[in-house]
């Protein structure tokens, strides 16, 4: 592991120095993202809508706020004209039209905020943390 400090002299011999955040300091901990295992689906049919719930997600060392989850739809059967009712937020949730794997990514994000000495702007710095992209594949019944 390699410390890295930053040291920025502007036009009036100001100087400046900052450790970056993360992923340079392994201090900072990001979340989590859970969108639920294979099981939490494991009834999932054509045509009953299914509910995605990303609530068991681990905030790290901020608080992952209502508009912090991102839902993507990655994968999905061959002419498949779903679509996620909606992107943001804890839940989301599809109506699966075709038997078959429906494989969904969540992130979640994070906002980080620093105070005192040392900070960016002196005072208050803000950091968004995102976690590592994290999955499930369901898969759909008649």
């Amino acid at each position: 592991l390699h410390n890295l400090t930053v040291v920025v002299i502007d036009s009036t011999s100001i100087t400046s120095t900052a450790t970056p955040p993360s992923p340079w300091n392994p201090a900072i901990v990001p979340p989590i993202a859970d969108p639920g295992s294979p099981e939490t689906y494991a009834d999932a049919a054509v045509g009953s809508e299914i509910l995605l719930n990303g609530g068991e997600s681990i905030n790290g060392d901020a608080y992952i706020q209502s508009n912090g989850y991102t839902w993507y739809l990655a994968e999905k059967p061959i002419g498949s004209a779903v679509k996620l009712n909606t992107v943001t937020g804890s839940t989301s949730g599809f109506i699966p039209d075709q038997q078959g794997i429906y494989k969904v990514i969540l992130f979640v994000q994070t906002e980080l905020v620093t105070t005192g000495e040392g900070t960016k702007f002196g005072f208050v710095d803000y950091q968004n943390l995102w976690s590592e992209e994290a999955s499930v594949e369901i898969t759909v019944g008649q």
